[in-house]
């Protein structure tokens, strides 16, 4: 299994800070370095994922990287695919959010996938709550609702072109 996870994400805001605390709990859990170079806070755009990734993998510091954002799992996965191509092997790669797969892209093995439906009508719902608070007058204290996230495979994820070697699942729970 992988042992030197890096964690990538956009600016911090409430749902990164969150992942992040998430990243090193699990570390610590189960007993894994972590190490502040290893954390990659940036832009939630492409460039910064390509750009973050594409250091790391160069540097040979991570044998796996953890985008916690879906713009910036896409630049990782160009940075992952480019290196596939000149035949070195590439760290496994997990994404949170759903990337659309194109034609000729590697898509990560797995990702941290959203309740997208649920999270519509939940929002929704706070938004209604919010307008009858507003014409009532009245107004209830903020609060926090969590919404089960589930770890899944992509649909026929692949290697590389180049057949470079990727983990299928190095950081799937065992069972």
């Amino acid at each position: 299994g992988c042992r030197r996870i890096a964690f990538l994400t956009g600016r911090v805001s409430h749902s990164s800070e969150a992942r992040l605390q998430g990243y090193r709990r699990a570390l610590a859990e189960a007993g894994l370095e972590m190490r502040d170079a290893w954390i990659r806070c940036g832009e939630y755009r492409e460039a910064f994922g390509y750009e973050a990734a594409s250091a790391l993998i160069a540097a040979d510091e991570v044998d796996a990287i953890f985008a916690a954002a879906m713009p910036v799992a896409a630049g990782t996965m160009r940075a992952v695919q480019e290196r596939a191509a000149s035949g070195l092997p590439v760290p496994p790669v997990l994404s949170f959010d759903e990337l659309q797969p194109t034609e000729d892209a590697w898509m990560p093995p797995l990702m941290i996938r959203q309740p997208a439906h649920e999270l519509g009508v939940t929002a929704i719902g706070l938004l209604f709550e919010r307008l009858r608070e507003r014409q009532s007058g009245a107004r209830r204290p903020n609060r926090t609702i969590l919404l089960a996230a589930e770890v899944a495979a992509y649909g026929g994820a692949r290697a590389p072109a180049t057949g470079a070697a990727v983990a299928a699942s190095p950081l799937a729970p065992a069972g």
